[in-house]
């Protein structure tokens, strides 16, 4: 200010006037009008990732551990026995709550790993600075998207897994399933945050194969309301059977077909 009001002197140009602007623009304010959650709440937004992640990590290990299995029980011929005293639909979802319950034991063990590493570190006693940003209420709701996530994709995985009779082949099943959950993995992370309350985003958090990603985002950047939870469970909780069902005619009806990958066009319309 002081430098301009010098130039613009000698040059004969500095009025009272002109110094009085010149001294409001000194003192203009900038004020963020921001709403994304990169700048209202940055916090959030890591509490955010880290659960999101979390979620595709264990959905992911839960899914390729249980395509894996039936694979093999397939190819090595094994499922033909189980199925002498258990029925194909009991064997599949037997196999995706054990692997389910698996996989949050994995969480627990991570969950402890973190808080050991915290008491290691010495920083155990400032744990209670999570509790004041909310986190430890966060974990609960995160834990149950987890599930419902798990269950929606397992049996699904499950079912299309049966169609294939060698480990070689596992990759041309996996690859969709996989890219099935970056989608709504990348909408988490890129659409929630820049847009969280646009109605683009809250219609897509309650479609039950976006919204165990995108609820857990929304509720750690904040802006969810209680209902909007329960109706994106409620939605997800109905999903999950009827993927259920589907998933167990295909796995009854090609289980213990060998040989060529069974068409799941074909393989729906048998069980049609």
């Amino acid at each position: 200010l002081a430098a301009t009001e010098k130039l613009m002197d000698e040059a004969g140009a500095l009025t009272p006037d002109v110094s009085a602007n010149l001294a409001a623009l000194a003192s203009t304010t900038v004020t963020s009008v921001a709403t994304d959650a990169f700048s209202e709440n940055p916090i959030g937004y890591a509490v955010g990732m880290v659960g999101v992640l979390m979620l595709m990590m264990i959905t992911l290990m839960g899914i390729s551990t249980l395509s894996a299995g039936v694979v093999e029980e397939k190819a090595s011929r094994v499922v033909e026995i189980l199925l002498t005293t258990v029925r194909p639909r009991t064997l599949l979802l037997g196999k995706i709550l054990g692997i389910g319950s698996a996989m949050l034991v994995i969480f627990a063990v991570y969950l402890a790993g973190i808080l050991g590493g915290l008491w290691i570190a010495g920083l155990l006693d400032q744990i209670s600075t999570l509790g004041a940003l909310g986190v430890w209420g966060y974990v609960p709701m995160l834990l149950l998207w987890i599930v419902l996530g798990y269950f929606t994709f397992a049996g699904i995985t499950g079912g299309i897994s049966a169609t294939v009779s060698r480990q070689e082949d596992l990759g041309a099943v996996q690859t969709p399933l996989i890219f099935m959950q970056m989608i709504p993995l990348y909408l988490a992370i890129y659409l929630v945050p820049y847009l969280p309350d646009a109605t683009v985003t809250k219609v897509l958090s309650y479609v039950p194969l976006f919204s165990p990603y995108l609820m857990p985002m929304r509720a750690a950047v904040g802006g969810v309301e209680v209902w909007e939870q329960v109706l994106a469970i409620a939605l997800t909780l109905i999903t999950i059977p009827l993927l259920a069902l589907v998933a167990g005619k295909i796995y009854e009806r090609s289980i213990l077909h060998t040989g060529e990958r069974s068409k799941l066009k074909q393989v729906l319309r048998k069980a049609a």
